[in-house]
């Protein structure tokens, strides 16, 4: 699933968020979450280097772990070197004041941006914005496990709008096991294998590039063997030193393999194969376990490992921050705006109802109508992949429910 964000906060004008491409090209303050390529759009483009190097009045805010990530992997992201260069850096769990300035370089107003710890893969934040409007928060995306968002430092207990991430907001996501406990399923599985099969492969097979470090660590501890990685995961650790370490570019180095299918595991006789994912646990007689064996070949499994916060989750920050207007950023396969926004209300404290006003809540079926009608494909675009399914789509992905849609 992948975000569907257009960039554009309603509430600050010439501000955008993970998204450096079409209507976001003319604001002049951008920020960016994390590095992963579906918050990146058009921050490789051509015209988004030509905006930086014909306006010297735009500004690029990250976190310091996204910019050396970027930086050091170049290659592997394409990101242009005037990007780089550009990309400022916002401490984490502290607030900066950063003046918006218009086109001419007047200053429009200023905005006090907390960076907040996202807990998705490495660099990843939240923002939240105090201005003018009021105050805005935006997740990205996020993993907050049962109690984190009470007690995280710096998250409002209030906000007016929030952008969020709605990957799993649907009822068949209710609960995903932590990480911790999803790579401790992981190693028991490779740690069996192994003591049967010593000279056998293991390949284990991440959906992304970053969000793995966890496992590859656990993974070196319990087996004391370095994994095997592609030079353009490996580019991307250079200041991550602890990690740096634990990997190798020498397929014949390890029997444990997080690359692209090399030589070793395409040619092997017989290799573990382990894929790491979450929505094949989200399906009826999946939910709630933490692996799954194929049904016909003993070597072939999933763990369920997700970077995105469960429902129950994502229900539990929106109950902490009682938003007066929730903006989705993602979309579940076969789902939209409306029925989203018929889920989330449920979650939201009654007070927070009452204080929005009628204009406000005028604006706010205006802007839903807006992107539920638009056929731009950066907005309400829903994404429909099914490449998750229990091993290799051996089942139909069931049909969501209609919702009849409440305003709130």
């Amino acid at each position: 699933m992948m975000s569907s964000f257009n960039g554009l906060i309603l509430e600050y004008p010439l501000v955008s968020v993970d998204n450096f491409s079409g209507k976001s090209l003319q604001s002049t303050t951008y920020f960016l979450s994390h590095a992963h390529t579906d918050h990146m759009q058009g921050l490789t483009s051509k015209a988004f280097a030509n905006r930086l190097k014909n306006g010297h009045n735009c500004r690029v805010f990250s976190s310091e772990c996204t910019r050396n990530i970027l930086r050091d992997g170049g290659d592997v992201f394409g990101v242009a070197d005037v990007v780089v260069k550009r990309l400022e850096v916002l401490p984490c769990d502290a607030a900066e004041v950063i003046e918006v300035v218009n086109h001419d370089g007047e200053v429009e107003y200023s905005l006090t941006v907390t960076t907040l710890q996202a807990g998705h893969c490495p660099g990843s934040v939240m923002f939240v914005f105090d201005g003018p409007n009021g105050r805005v928060l935006y997740t990205g995306d996020f993993r907050l496990y049962p109690g984190q968002s009470a007690n995280l430092v710096g998250l409002p207990a209030c906000v007016k709008t929030v952008y969020l991430d709605t990957t799993f907001c649907f009822a068949g996501a209710n609960k995903f096991p932590r990480r911790e406990e999803a790579i401790k399923s992981l190693c028991a599985i490779v740690k069996q294998w192994t003591m049967k099969n010593p000279a056998a492969p293991v390949f284990v097979n991440t959906k992304t590039r970053l969000g793995y470090e966890a496992v590859f660590v656990e993974l070196e501890r319990t087996l004391r063997q370095k994994i095997h990685v592609s030079e353009r995961r490996h580019s991307m650790y250079k200041s991550m030193l602890e990690l740096y370490d634990i990997l190798t570019l020498d397929e014949a180095e390890s029997n444990i393999h997080a690359c692209d299918k090399c030589s070793v595991v395409l040619q092997a006789e017989s290799a573990l194969w382990i894929k790491l994912c979450a929505f094949s646990f989200t399906l009826k007689h999946t939910n709630g376990r933490t692996t799954l064996k194929h049904p016909k070949f003993s070597h072939s499994y999933r763990v369920c490992f997700s970077m995105h916060s469960s429902f129950s989750e994502i229900a539990e920050l929106v109950q902490h921050v009682k938003p007066r207007r929730i903006v989705p950023i993602a979309f579940p396969p076969g789902s939209d705006v409306l029925q989203i926004l018929n889920l989330l209300p449920k979650v939201v404290p009654k007070e927070s109802v009452r204080e929005r006003t009628r204009p406000e809540q005028r604006l706010f079926e205006k802007n839903v109508n807006r992107i539920a009608a638009s056929e731009d494909p950066c907005i309400g675009a829903a994404s429909t992949s099914t490449d998750d399914l229990v091993f290799e789509d051996e089942i139909e992905l069931p049909k969501p429910k209609r919702l009849k849609f409440r305003s709130f």
